[in-house]
């Protein structure tokens, strides 16, 4: 098999939004696991932009991945905020627009509904980027990360993030369906039989989807529908800790005994 033509990917399959039941017809497309309840997308159809950007204006939609989304329910999004502020980087806030501290909570959503809060950031010009970090309401980071919106990848400057992920959506459905499930990069393989990944944290089942295709992605009902290899939840063994230190406490997932990507890659 040409190793570059393989691709890997994870998925969770949440109770809340991922989890369709027992697959009760006889497929080969996860590997004869006929009675693993499939992992698709939510029933639901993906957002709209509650906003565009206007003229001298920049759009940040915040998108509610937890469950409320797919249950049609409206959270209280009022004293949630963005934290912005210019620097050499990334100067295109107006100064209008900056906070005076990290305390400073003012700069609330423009509006929300069942997906999630929307801001509007006011600009000083088109051109670069701006910094900010968006909260909940007790000022705690939704992406555990410094964001950068640079307008030269999104010039309609409309975008949207989701929780935990550093990863820039050029709109709501795009963050919403990516968020349901697949992870790239944030996972990282440090043997041939375990893997490091965040986004598996706490969910009753992983598992690791392959292709051949170079694409993974849900099929036009929604499920995921290629081959995959159950994780199961580990920990870190103290000589992966020594070798990998900066790892330590993360969510570690280990293959069946019997399997290895060998016979994937």
């Amino acid at each position: 098999m040409d190793m570059k033509k393989t691709k890997v990917a994870l998925a969770t399959v949440s109770l809340l939004a991922l989890l369709a039941g027992c697959n009760g017809s006889s497929s080969s497309s996860n590997g004869g696991q006929t009675d693993d309840p499939q992992a698709h997308l939510p029933q639901v159809t993906p957002p709209s932009e509650a906003l565009t950007a206007g003229d001298n204006e920049a759009v940040i939609s915040y998108v509610n991945t937890s469950g409320l989304a797919a249950r049609g329910v409206d959270a209280a999004y009022a004293d949630w905020s963005l934290h912005l502020w210019n620097n050499e980087a990334c100067s295109s806030t107006d100064p209008a627009g900056l906070n005076s501290s990290w305390d400073d909570k003012s700069k609330t959503p423009e509006t929300s509904d069942s997906f999630g809060p929307t801001w509007v950031v006011p600009l000083s010009k088109l051109e670069g980027c701006i910094n900010f970090i968006a909260r909940n309401s007790d000022l705690g980071n939704l992406t555990g990360q410094d964001m950068k919106l640079d307008f030269a990848e999104h010039p309609d400057r409309t975008i949207a993030i989701v929780a935990g992920k550093g990863t820039i959506y050029g709109s709501r459905a795009e963050a919403f369906t990516a968020s349901f499930g697949v992870a790239g990069a944030s996972a990282h393989l440090i043997d041939d039989s375990t893997l490091i990944w965040e986004g598996g944290k706490g969910q009753p089942l992983v598992r690791l989807y392959y292709s051949e295709s170079g694409t993974i992605q849900a099929n036009s009902e929604g499920v995921f529908d290629f081959p995959y290899i159950k994780l199961n939840a580990t920990e870190l063994s103290e000589a992966q800790q020594a070798k990998y230190p900066h790892l330590k406490g993360k969510a570690a997932f280990r293959l069946p005994a019997d399997q290895d990507l060998k016979g994937i890659l």
